[in-house]
């Protein structure tokens, strides 16, 4: 995929190499608050696809928001921006905690799961 490709449109089509070139890029998830900014930490990638008849991987997208009070954004499905690849509608993605490498800095961490 080049720099400035879009994304599939359907969720099922994503992979997670459509992700690892924007490691450390912002993305803006859309919440009833209003866009949240948050960076893209990790890409990770499963070994083999899960279920029968696929060819996709599971994947997950870390990301990890600026400190502040997350309480009222909760987990759930949402529209996830960048701006070179475009929208990425209805991800699943929830706060979490994770091993949080030191050159993230502080923050909330965020977990995005393709199945």
């Amino acid at each position: 995929m080049t720099a400035d490709a879009r994304l599939p449109t359907s969720l099922y089509m994503l992979r997670g190499e459509n992700f690892t070139a924007y490691v450390g890029d912002v993305f803006w998830l859309e919440t009833v608050q209003g866009p949240l900014e948050m960076r893209l930490v990790d890409v990770k990638i499963g070994a083999a696809p899960l279920f029968h008849g696929t060819d996709r991987c599971p994947f997950s997208l870390l990301f990890n928001s600026p400190p502040g009070d997350y309480s009222k954004t909760e987990g759930g499905m949402a529209n996830l921006r960048h701006k070179k690849l475009g929208l990425v509608q209805g991800a699943y993605i929830a706060p979490c905690v994770a091993d949080r490498h030191p050159s993230w800095g502080p923050g909330q961490l965020w977990a995005a799961t393709f199945t």
